[in-house]
């Protein structure tokens, strides 16, 4: 009498199922075949199985030499064994397949003076200065200055500081007619002077 053992070809792990192998028993089970799971490629010498290998879905593409991952266009896409992630950059917000800028301005996340309005830019938001101010860079600081002779509001028949003062090149007002005299030093007394958005000159 004869007996006909059934050998499991697979029990000893024969294509490495850690590194992404996957072993099938053929021909009732006289024999097997090593296959890559997905995210992994077959590395084989002729005909015989060598082992899988990671396929790095970030930087490779296929055929048609479109990317493998499917991250959205902004997003970063960081390579995992067998598989990958996206992540959306800053300023966005998703889960990496689908990134959507957030309004910055709208969410209150922003930081810009009283004299400033904030603008929403894809991503991130800028600080315009308000209408009546002008942009003032000392430095690193940026700032807003008046360039309006009073408080704004056409109600108070407020002047625009449109002209350009000969001595500091700021924006300044014509020549305001000062009531009964301005006493200064060396017993004068100023009766007109220019006005800027942050001095009075002489």
């Amino acid at each position: 009498m004869c007996l006909l053992l059934a050998i499991d070809w697979c029990a000893n792990d024969p294509c490495q199922k850690d590194m992404g192998g996957q072993c099938f028993l053929r021909d009732g089970g006289r024999t097997f075949k090593c296959e890559c799971k997905a995210g992994f490629k077959k590395i084989t010498n002729g005909d015989s199985f060598m082992r899988c290998q990671d396929v790095d879905e970030c930087t490779e593409t296929d055929e048609n030499e479109k990317p493998l991952h499917s991250c959205h266009l902004l997003a970063t896409c960081t390579n995992t064994i067998g598989s990958f992630t996206c992540a959306c950059p800053d300023g966005f917000v998703g889960d990496g397949f689908d990134c959507q800028d957030y309004d910055d301005c709208l969410m209150g996340i922003f930081e810009c003076t009283v004299d400033s309005s904030c603008v929403n830019l894809a991503g991130s938001y800028t600080c315009h200065c308000n209408d009546g101010y002008e942009e003032h860079i000392d430095g690193k600081h940026k700032t807003c200055v008046e360039r309006r002779l009073l408080a704004y509001g056409e109600e108070t028949g407020d002047t625009e500081v449109t002209s350009t003062s000969d001595i500091t090149g700021e924006k300044v007002s014509a020549l305001v007619k000062v009531p009964h005299g301005l006493p200064v030093a060396g017993q004068q007394v100023l009766e007109y002077l220019y006005v800027s958005g942050i001095n009075f000159h002489l």
